[in-house]
């Protein structure tokens, strides 16, 4: 739950007063705790005091705000409206359903002042009838929702404050312009991601070489910085190098720099990443792209702390936790003899191999309710939530693109809606189900020809340049037409489409050689 200030019209403190429960000076000593812990409740702090007990705070809440109390023990659970509230969205907000009629849905919860106006109307769209409000006590309201929902208490805190590594960050709202790719890695309830957190967490308190292996877009340099975060070098540089970004005959000056006159355009000694991340860590990201002389000289600095600046003679040491990223399969790259298998084992003390979308599909909601909070921020936009069928939908999609497909998505969604909610006709392309299927390379058949086509199909929105096929396709036949689709929209600017389908510029090079679309 979010922390709220107690605003001057809250009259709890009088209501108690007047009930002769405390005096007049017991409050004034309340208020003056209250002004050096702004976030607590009135309520909260006359516990504390021993001059209230729980069930007299609460009467006052239900006279303040005209409620009536309840107790859950007692009510007959509607059970339908119960399958209608996920657990998720009732465990965070502490809400359990006691009536309904045929134009009102009465919910419980032990304090109204966490149940905003906006969050009212959102109840009550999401369930199609006016919601009322009946006040309960905490405790009884929690194990019910436990007991009627079939879960224990560890997972309704985990429902209540989703939790991961990302919790170390400052909060969106504190940070002005914050980027969601510092933590879109780290999102996530799932049981793959919680298991991944656990071993992260433990790799993060050593200083050991660390191996994040994944398919593009799934937050390996988001994992990255989080397990700097997590480590004993949080307050240490974390210095990234993308491999595959920067061409051969630069790449060594990039990693350890070069003295003055080292080559033509040489102007001033320059220090290099491994010297810039002394102390802290350094991210290589792509080091399956690495070319092999560069592999032989990051073999010497990892086993030793030891190197030269291009051009130079004076031999530096650094110290620095290596983090390295592929997509590649190395063991593969080795055999080939592209990638040295001494350097092999050397970065790869631990490994940790990062889940696509399509292996972690219950955490879509919640990377939709982020990345629409991400995205209001970005473009001043106010978009309350996607309603269910846009979640339906998205959940029958295998994501190629992975979570970089996924934000993009729902950031042209925030764009595109005239309303505050997401419908099914703001996804901006069609998404077939692929269910079990991973991303292919071989060629595949041709698309159909173009026509033209509209938005008006089911509301489920496409892109206006092609139309998804008759027949059932492949994912190999949907990822090219996309593909496709992308470098029509973008007339064929490679950098842009590889920005919106959330690819790598090399990856994308190489899905057009794959497809056939030169």
């Amino acid at each position: 739950m979010w922390p709220m200030k107690i605003d001057k019209k809250d009259q709890i403190g009088q209501i108690l007063v007047d009930q002769k429960i405390i005096t007049k000076d017991q409050l004034k000593a309340a208020l003056e705790n209250q002004a050096a812990t702004p976030y607590k409740l009135l309520g909260a702090i006359l516990e504390e005091m021993g001059v209230a007990t729980y069930k007299q705070v609460q009467m006052a809440y239900a006279m303040q705000y005209g409620l009536r109390y309840v107790n859950v023990n007692e009510a007959e659970v509607p059970k339908a409206v119960l399958k209608r509230i996920p657990a998720k969205l009732a465990c965070k907000y502490v809400i359990l359903p006691l009536e309904e009629t045929s134009k009102e849905i009465v919910l419980a919860t032990h304090h109204p002042r966490f149940i905003s106006r906006t969050v009212l109307e959102d109840l009550s769209y999401f369930l199609d009838k006016s919601v009322d409000l009946a006040l309960s006590d905490k405790e009884q309201t929690i194990d019910a929702l436990c007991r009627h929902y079939g879960m224990g208490r560890e997972e309704f805190n985990r429902y209540h404050a989703p939790t991961g590594l990302a919790t170390e960050y400052p909060d969106l709202e504190e940070e002005p312009g914050f980027p969601y790719s510092r933590e879109i890695a780290v999102i996530g309830e799932s049981l793959v991601i919680q298991q991944l957190f656990t071993q992260v967490r433990h790799a993060a308190r050593t200083d050991a070489n660390i191996l994040l292996l994944g398919e593009t877009g799934t937050g390996k340099e988001n994992f990255a910085n989080v397990i700097h975060q997590n480590s004993r070098r949080k307050d240490k540089p974390f210095i990234k190098v993308s491999c595959a970004a920067i061409p051969e005959t630069l790449l060594e000056s990039e990693m350890f720099g070069y003295e003055k006159g080292a080559f033509t355009g040489a102007y001033a000694q320059t220090q290099g990443r491994f010297e810039l991340a002394n102390g802290g860590t350094l991210f290589l990201d792509e080091i399956g792209d690495m070319p092999i002389p560069i592999q032989i000289k990051l073999l010497r600095v990892l086993q030793d702390g030891k190197f030269e600046r291009l051009g130079g003679r004076q031999t530096l040491k650094t110290d620095v936790r290596l983090i390295a990223a592929t997509n590649r399969n190395l063991e593969k790259e080795m055999a080939e003899g592209r990638f040295r298998t001494d350097l092999y084992y050397r970065i790869n003390v631990f490994s940790f191999t990062l889940p696509p979308v399509r292996d972690r599909k219950e955490d879509i909601p919640l990377l939709v309710d982020y990345f629409i909070k991400v995205f209001n921020k970005k473009h001043n936009r106010d978009v309350k939530f996607a309603v269910p069928k846009v979640i339906e939908i998205f959940q029958t999609y295998d994501w190629p693109g992975n979570v970089r497909e996924l934000a993009n998505c729902v950031e042209r969604m925030v764009l595109t809606t005239t309303s505050n909610i997401v419908h099914a006709e703001h996804i901006p392309y069609k998404l077939e189900s692929t269910r079990g299927q991973k991303p292919a390379s071989a060629s595949v058949s041709p698309p159909p020809p173009e026509r033209p086509t509209s938005l008006s199909d089911g509301g489920q929105g496409r892109l206006t340049s092609m139309p998804p096929p008759a027949a059932p396709s492949s994912l190999k036949h949907l990822t090219r037409q996309h593909v496709l689709e992308v470098l029509q929209q973008t007339r064929w600017h490679r950098g842009k489409a590889a920005e919106i389908l959330g690819v790598h510029r090399h990856t994308l090079r190489r899905m057009i050689e794959e497809f056939g679309l030169e």
